[in-house]
């Protein structure tokens, strides 16, 4: 979509046109009609087009349309002689959201021009008479406005785009050496990195080199920067945060470089090429027409351009300096080059690739998503957007239904004189103030995302800011500036009220100057809502100051009157730009009207700070409405009594005593040393306290205001330090900070009092503790000691929270989170993510479940990690719900009543007592072990067959099952009694994968014993039902016989390698010694004995036994019963 100037040179249209029949043949061209004959180049449309005039000076219509499909005529009217430009704009109505930038004028190819006299070529230069900052399309007004305010892009942006890149890849394409791009400010290039439906003014490459894509949806378009290649983070984020990952991890080159990992279908070598999965997807943008738009025809394949090979391994930093030394030199037309790397063509030329910063504006930004225009708002105010704010046209075209944008802006327009708009200031401003949040999109009274704003998500001025400096997305911290700190939350709430009131202002005066307010100045005065500044001669009208006196006549705040007008002109055109003339006229005006008690200079007076040094003591001091400054010496030790007034006020109170009122508005109160007051009725106001632990200061609520309105937060609002604000619900905030050494946050004010008489301490008063969407190291509760339980919250990222010893509820959000109890009653919540409790510290804590669960939902497992038995602790809890996540408490069986927690609770009150609460024991991939649960109530226990080889000591008796996972049966594990020189009478289960569980001393005692398998058909086996074999070593081993816990006494027993001992027992016993000098001593039972190799003692004792000497030199021995000895 593109905005193009026709100007009739020296504003003669007497002799112009554009193409045939766009002209007018003598005359003056006042009421002539202009006819556009377009034929639009086939090769840029192939399929309708519309032309739109956006604004044409004293032309009769502003805004006017019409749809071609190969061309034809479009006319309208010039109103009057001093029309000096047209501005239109071309658009296809094709399936492109964002049109088709036209940026020469010979892409409309005129008919034949033989029947007109004379032709007057296009001039691209043509600069329209409009002031702008210099080098860049913003107009001058807002930078200035919305000071401290920059539209400087935040220090942590997220891209909104998950493996995107705001630095993709730029080849030199042309083989010239040189990397070609241009200048933000002068390519007149625009595109949407943030994938919010805005494109955003930014550097670019030249139409000789291109950028690297990924084509991942096969669209033959670059959709958005998902399909580049680089970070989704800021440089300056990455250069001063983690200047390591930014180098090797955070670039383009690195994104590219994940392709050719395995996992990815690469190969490894280094290199992009053919033999990688990725290569036939990836493209070259070459934007040949610089409109920042992809067209088929720029999509190159990278074999159809000659490139074989992409290097991933040997890129580095490329001119880098040090971050102290300004980090990067290599600065291409405002555009920062951080990496180099080659890539190889097929004739095996080896060409430059560099990873690109390019400069940007986010404020600089135009809509680039279809929406209807309703024919309403073209005989209504409009103004521009930025930011990530849509021009209010189209805004209002969305916006269209029942008390939607449209009809509040029709109701401003249609219900005032022009009187009024001055004499009603108050309901005026109140108007546009619900305009502009209904313009960005803002509810006002929706609850405040504080994780995501910290105190400043109260303010939705703050979030408007936002929105028009463009930078409504997610980075930390939250502020404006490209600085990696916060300022100090008094100087960024005078920050965002100062640009507020400026930014209000200002727009103010353009919806006023369109709804009639423009008479206040001489005919030919316009705002144009292209450039978005006033243009023509902007004299005042005495005939509509003389009205303007009249109104005031009959108003009681004349005061107020004439600062509206004020206010008003300076916006228009600034006050200090009034000729002597005007400002004569304006203080007759004045005067005359107050009877002489005003004049113009003191209402000047009034759009600034008005600033009084309070120098006695035991004063009483008033502001006015305006923003006030008033400060008292700091030797001055009286008592001072100091109140605001309407504006936004600073009262310093000092040393002493002293009751400070901000009134209305958002206003700092600093009491300093002594017993303070502050008084409080709406507003976000901040109270500074640099007293001591001792003095008692109190704040005091307006009419209307109950306890239950004002809740207590803390949330990192600065670089340093963690303050306290008081939200009152409906009215807005007070901050509170103390720059005083030792003097805790709940110290800073003593009391709340309120109209209705009630008077609450702060140390009874709960807290919420806010921490971010990102990574927070630590979330202390211990900032807020009140005897009331206060909330921590993580939200979203991997946090550290501690409880106060006053009892807290710590809720770590989604992510994998670190919560530490203190003394007191500690509730936990389970969220999104894998959370640890890694010292619960009191001895009545709770888990709680969020509602939505039930008992049915969760599992309970216990988890230890290690082969090596411990005491303390190892001994976890791990506590899963379906479909949510998991905690784990840390030594919960410990027996160590710091880590135990005692209490599952469900929402609907239900509860499970962990200590008594059955849990399945559970392995990690490697080798486990699985002691005694001493803080164990039941006794019947549950083990998990998994990966690794892992061991269990029972202990405590009960009904023990190994449970086994889907695909497992008798038939494919092994049972056996093993009894080696460090392991005797230990149970062995395992699989045919490496994989296995030991039971040690299973068949000392009954209580060690592991009593049943599980499999996961429903199958149950107990052991007790099994004939166990006994598996010796290859070292020498002393081995008995299973007096208990299997089928019979009948046993089996395999001494292998070694000079084994061995001793079956009663029962008919099958022996075999294996190699080494094996003695085996059987004792009841008819039993068979094999000595095997090696010269063995074969011991039959009573019963009819058959020994086997084997080879060499044994020793048999029958005793009693029928025997057969065979040497």
């Amino acid at each position: 979509m593109a905005t193009t100037i026709l100007s009739a040179p020296n504003n003669d249209w007497s002799d112009w046109h554009k193409s045939a029949n766009a002209h007018i043949v003598g005359g003056s061209p006042a009421n002539k009609t202009l006819s556009f004959d377009f034929i639009p180049d086939t090769d840029v449309f192939n399929g309708p087009y519309r032309v739109q005039v956006l604004y044409a000076s004293d032309t009769g219509f502003t805004m006017e349309e019409e749809v071609f499909t190969g061309g034809g005529d479009f006319d309208f009217t010039i109103a009057a002689d001093s029309a000096g430009y047209v501005y239109f704009r071309v658009m296809s109505t094709s399936t492109i959201p964002t049109g088709v930038r036209l940026t020469d004028p010979e892409e409309f190819n005129p008919v034949d021009e033989s029947d007109v006299p004379s032709y007057t070529p296009f001039d691209p230069n043509y600069v329209p008479p409009e002031p702008t900052v210099p080098g860049c399309d913003l107009p001058a007004w807002l930078p200035g406005a919305q000071q401290p305010i920059t539209n400087t892009p935040g220090y942590r942006p997220g891209a909104g785009q998950t493996g995107g890149g705001l630095d993709p890849l730029v080849f030199d394409l042309d083989g010239d050496g040189v990397i070609e791009l241009t200048n933000m400010n002068t390519n007149g290039i625009h595109f949407d990195y943030w994938a919010d439906g805005f494109s955003e003014s930014t550097g670019w490459v030249g139409p000789d080199d291109g950028m690297l894509v990924w084509d991942i949806n096969g669209s033959g378009a670059v959709d958005s920067i998902a399909e580049m290649f680089g970070s989704n983070q800021s440089i300056r984020f990455l250069m001063e945060s983690n200047f390591d990952t930014f180098r090797n991890e955070e670039n383009g080159f690195a994104r590219l470089a994940k392709q050719d990992l395995a996992i990815n279908g690469g190969n490894g070598d280094g290199k992009i090429d053919a033999s990688d999965a990725i290569w036939s997807q990836l493209k070259i943008w070459r934007d040949a027409n610089q409109d920042g738009i992809s067209q088929p025809g720029e999509m190159l394949g990278l074999n159809a351009i000659g490139i074989n090979s992409i290097d991933v391994s040997s890129y580095a930093l490329d001119g880098f300096v040090g971050i102290s030394n300004g980090g990067f030199t290599r600065v291409i037309e405002g555009n920062t080059v951080t990496h180099k790397g080659s890539f190889t063509m097929a004739g095996g030329a080896v060409r430059e690739v560099v990873d690109v910063w390019f400069g940007s504006n986010l404020q600089n930004t135009f809509y680039n998503q279809d929406y209807t225009l309703d024919v309403r708002t073209l005989f209504l105010p409009t103004m521009r957007g930025f930011g990530q704010i849509a021009d209010l046209h189209i805004a209002m075209s969305i916006d269209n239904g029942a008390g939607g944008l449209l009809e509040q802006v029709q109701n401003f327009a249609a219900n005032r004189t022009f009187e009024q708009l001055f004499a009603q200031s108050d309901a005026v401003r109140g108007d546009m103030r619900s305009i502009l949040m209904k313009w960005a999109g803002i509810d006002a009274l929706a609850a405040p995302d504080i994780k995501a704003h910290d105190m400043y998500a109260t303010m939705p001025e703050f979030l408007f800011l936002r929105k028009l400096a463009g930078q409504d997305m997610s980075f930390l911290p939250t502020w404006f500036d490209g600085t990696p700190w916060m300022p100090w939350v008094s100087d960024g709430i005078e920050a965002v009220f100062d640009s507020w009131e400026n930014v209000l202002n200002n727009f103010s005066a353009r919806m006023i100057f369109q709804s009639g307010g423009s008479a206040l100045f001489a005919p030919g005065a316009k705002y144009n809502p292209v450039s978005d500044v006033f243009e023509g001669p902007l004299a005042l009208s005495q005939t509509a100051i003389a009205q303007l006196q009249t109104a005031a006549s009959g108003q009681s705040d004349r005061e107020g009157f004439w600062h509206s007008v004020a206010t008003f002109i300076d916006s228009v055109k600034g006050v200090a730009n009034l000729s002597a003339t005007e400002q004569s006229w304006l203080n007759t005006a004045i005067t005359a009207s107050s009877a002489g008690a005003l004049n113009w200079a003191e209402i000047v007076d009034t759009l600034d700070d008005q600033v009084t040094i309070m120098q006695s003591n035991s004063n009483v001091f008033t502001g006015s409405r305006y923003d006030d400054v008033m400060d008292k010496y700091w030797l001055v030790v009286g008592n001072i009594q100091a109140t605001g007034g309407a504006g936004n006020d600073g009262l310093f109170g000092w040393n002493g005593n002293d009751t400070l009122d901000g009134g209305i508005g958002n206003d700092v109160l600093t009491g300093g040393l002594g017993n303070d007051t502050y008084l409080y009725d709406s507003g976000h106001d901040m109270i500074v306290e640099n007293g001591a632990a001792a003095d008692f200061n109190v704040i005091t609520f307006g009419a209307g205001i109950v306890a239950s309105d004002v809740s207590v937060h803390l949330a990192r609002m600065d670089s340093f330090v963690t303050h306290f604000f008081l939200n009152v619900q409906g009215r807005g905030t007070i901050t509170v900070m103390n720059n005083t050494a030792g003097v805790h946050s709940v110290q800073y004010i003593d009391e709340l009092r309120f109209a209705d008489g009630t008077v609450i301490a702060m140390t009874n008063m709960a807290a919420t503790l806010h921490g971010t969407n990102d990574d927070n190291p630590f979330i202390d509760g211990v900032s807020w000691q009140s005897t009331t339980r206060s909330t921590i919250n993580g939200y979203d990222g991997n946090d550290t929270l501690r409880a106060n010893d006053m009892g807290s509820i710590l809720n770590g959000g989604a992510g994998n989170d670190t919560l530490t109890g203190g003394f007191g009653s500690d509730a936990y919540i389970i969220s999104a993510g894998n959370d640890l409790i890694d010292w619960a510290g009191g001895v009545n804590d709770t888990i709680l479940v969020p509602v939505g669960y039930s008992l049915a939902d969760v599992s309970f497992y216990r988890v230890e990690y290690g082969n090596t038995p411990y005491v303390g602790n190892t001994q976890d809890a791990r506590i899963e719900v379906a479909g949510l996540g998991s905690i784990t408490i840390k030594a919960h069986f410990s027996n160590q009543t710091n880590f135990t927690i005692p209490t599952l609770q469900f929402a609907d009150g239900t509860t499970v007592n962990l200590r008594t609460q059955p849990f399945i024991v559970v392995g990690t991939s490697g080798d486990d072990f699985y002691g005694v649960a001493s803080n164990w109530v039941t006794q019947d226990d549950t083990y998990l067959f998994g990966e690794g080889n892992d061991v269990i000591i029972e202990g405590l008796g009960g009904i023990d099952t190994l449970l086994f996972p889907s695909s497992y049966s008798m038939a494919n594990i092994t049972i056996q009694k093993v009894d080696y020189s460090d392991a005797r009478n230990n149970l062995l289960i395992k699989d045919g994968l490496g994989n296995s569980v030991t039971v040690r001393l299973n068949f000392d005692l009954p209580a060690n014993s592991l009593e049943r398998l599980k499999f996961s058909d429903g199958t149950i086996v107990n052991i007790s039902s099994l004939e166990i074999d006994s598996q010796g070593s290859a070292g020498d081993d002393t081995m008995r016989g299973i007096e208990f816990g299997d089928a019979s006494l009948a046993d089996r027993m395999y001494g292998y390698g070694g000079n084994d001992n061995i001793s079956p027992g009663e029962g008919n016993d099958i022996s075999y010694g294996g190699d080494g000098n094996d003695q085996i001593y059987d004792w009841l039972g008819n039993d068979i004995l094999y000595g095997d190799a090696g010269n063995d003692l074969l011991d039959g004792n009573d019963g009819d036994d058959q020994l086997f000497g084997g080879t060499e030199n044994d020793r048999l021995y029958g005793w009693n019963g029928n025997d057969t000895l065979d040497g």
